[in-house]
């Protein structure tokens, strides 16, 4: 009889590229523009809940792939299906007069190396270059691992924040930002939270409730500081008007610090499940065409699926 594989971060993938579309609805639909009172505050507040998705994908490669080998196979598994979705979109416009194609955009068509999906090139120079941020993993103990994570959190998430600068983050839409979560999803994979000194007294349902309430709390703290932002925009102060202002323009940031907390008690929440689905995983193997299918610009471009 085949093994079946445990299914809990397949599910976590699916629902991650759930939120991942959910989130491109409301960021393309101009959802925060178009709506106000009350209905503003659940958008608001559903937008908090989504922010995960990209990061939870990210700690998923650190936790499984720091211990493997670089496969050219795998990369260009990625990249041909990325490659095919691109044209295959591009001719559809054309044919269904959605888009008429440019001598620029033929080219860019054709290009090996436009890829129009920021995430998918950030996934491929990450994978690139994983053989040697899995040396450097390999050869570094717990101690210095975590002063390493530490390191790169402050300068490239605690830091821009209170500076305003954003350089080498642009919000976390950046191979830097995929590096930091690489590193933290192998730590976990290293030195497993779960079976730390601290929760050694806790039963399995009891961890379950703390990485599951931990999630919550960082999602309301990442809402209520985003509202509390919005306050002091509309204070005289000048100087409060300054925070109010980088806490509007940072709360949505993959590199936002609150927001790397909470997108890792996500993911250890899913870790402590223990679910077996050939379904589910099934379902998992196609979150990448779904993304592929509804993030493409002339998708976007032409307002296809509200996005």
């Amino acid at each position: 009889m085949q093994k079946i594989k445990q299914s809990n971060f397949e599910l976590m993938r699916i629902i991650s590229m759930f939120f991942i579309v959910l989130y491109h609805v409301m960021l393309h639909g101009q959802a925060m523009h178009n709506t106000n009172g009350t209905v503003l505050l659940i958008v608001q507040f559903i937008t908090c809940i989504t922010l995960v998705h990209v990061n939870s994908f990210i700690l998923i490669t650190g936790y499984f792939q720091y211990d493997k080998k670089f496969k050219l196979k795998k990369f260009l598994s990625i990249y041909v299906e990325m490659y095919f979705y691109k044209i295959i979109i591009y001719i559809i416009c054309d044919l269904l007069h959605i888009y008429n194609l440019t001598s620029v955009d033929i080219f860019n068509m054709i290009n090996p190396f436009d890829i129009p999906y920021w995430y998918i090139a950030c996934y491929l120079i990450l994978y690139l270059v994983s053989p040697f941020l899995n040396t450097l993993i390999k050869n570094i103990d717990q101690k210095n691992h975590k002063k390493l994570i530490l390191i790169l959190i402050l300068c490239f998430s605690i830091a821009p924040f209170f500076s305003n600068q954003s350089v080498g983050t642009n919000n976390g839409l950046t191979v830097i930002e995929f590096i930091i979560m690489y590193f933290i999803g192998a730590y976990l994979h290293k030195y497993p939270i779960n079976k730390s000194k601290y929760f050694e007294d806790f039963s399995k349902n009891k961890i379950q409730l703390i990485f599951f309430t931990s999630t919550i709390m960082f999602l309301i703290l990442n809402f209520i500081t985003y509202n509390f932002g919005q306050v002091l925009i509309n204070n005289t102060s000048s100087l409060l008007q300054y925070f109010g202002n980088l806490i509007n323009q940072n709360y949505i940031a993959y590199n936002f610090p609150i927001l790397i907390l909470q997108s890792v008690c996500y993911f250890l929440w899913f870790n402590t499940l223990n679910i077996k689905s050939k379904f589910i995983n099934y379902i998992s193997s196609l979150t990448l065409g779904i993304y592929l299918i509804h993030d493409h610009p002339y998708l976007k471009k032409n307002a296809l699926f509200l996005v």
